[in-house]
């Protein structure tokens, strides 16, 4: 009897310990249980996991596939904290990879900062996903973002500035805080639609924002500042084909664009047919 009540014992303590670990969440929603350390590149976080880095990475590309460097692995559902540390990159590959399973409402990958992510031919690259970054900076990278292919970003207080190509490019945008500043490149592309608010895009070689679908998007620019864009083009801050609404917004020229089919090339050629009421318009 004495030893049968020993063992119960432990095992409802041992209840109690599992119990409160659940109970007991970091921010983020995963439980003590699901958080994993990320000390080297090309480490992979999984669905339902969270990933804390521990310190800076310096990824280079190895002399093996993929030839290129990589930095972390994101699974659709899975969360990376930054934890105020870089990804550093030698000029090749992606810092961060989110590759979703390209069905309606996946789960998002998530990115939390503060941290920084350069020298990658990207900073982050996904398709057929969510992805969420918040408190991040992207500079000194071929590109900062690109999801173009079937991807929602939801960008909040990040900085995707001084890459040599391109700040985002998504087929969804959906920002707030966001700087998109000095890219070779347009700040922002948006290949559906684009809602974003406090949007600083100023100084691209491209158009500050760009709203890409052939058949015409959504999109709403707030509060923002879309400045001296497209000096290697034909100066226009903001070129969008659809519905656009600026308010409260600060731009110097703008393009309604209107695609049709080019019969030489079976491809789409833009055509301005318009403008959306910028200050030089």
């Amino acid at each position: 009897m004495f030893r049968g009540h020993v063992a119960s014992g432990r095992a409802v303590a041992l209840g109690v310990v599992i119990a409160l670990l659940l109970a007991v969440r970091p921010a983020g929603g995963a439980s003590l249980l699901d958080v994993m350390e990320v000390t080297h590149c090309g480490q992979v976080v999984g669905d339902g996991e969270v990933g804390e880095l521990r310190g800076d990475l310096d990824c280079a590309a190895p002399t093996t596939f993929p030839f290129s460097a990589e930095g972390v692995h994101l699974s659709a559902g899975a969360t990376l904290r930054m934890n105020g540390f870089a990804i550093r990159g030698d000029g090749s590959g992606v810092g961060i990879t989110c590759f979703g399973p390209g069905e309606p409402n996946p789960a998002p990958c998530t990115l939390e900062g503060p941290g920084e992510i350069r020298g990658f031919w990207a900073a982050i690259n996904g398709a057929g996903c969510a992805l969420v970054a918040r408190d991040l900076v992207m500079t000194e990278n071929s590109n900062g973002i690109v999801a173009a292919l079937r991807c929602r970003l939801e960008a909040t207080r990040i900085v995707a500035s001084d890459n040599t190509e391109l700040g985002i490019w998504a087929t969804e945008v959906h920002g707030r805080d966001v700087d998109a500043s000095r890219n070779g490149g347009p700040g922002v592309v948006a290949s559906f639609d684009i809602d974003v608010r406090r949007l600083r895009a100023i100084d691209n070689g491209r158009e500050g924002v760009r709203l890409a679908r052939f058949r015409g998007g959504d999109g709403r620019i707030v509060d923002s500042v879309v400045v001296r864009n497209d000096r290697l083009g034909q100066g226009f801050d903001i070129a969008a084909a659809g519905r656009l609404r600026l308010v409260r917004t600060q731009c110097g020229r703008s393009a309604k664009l209107r695609y049709r089919r080019h019969p030489e090339t079976n491809g789409y050629r833009p055509r301005v047919v318009g403008s959306f009421g910028c200050a030089q318009d």
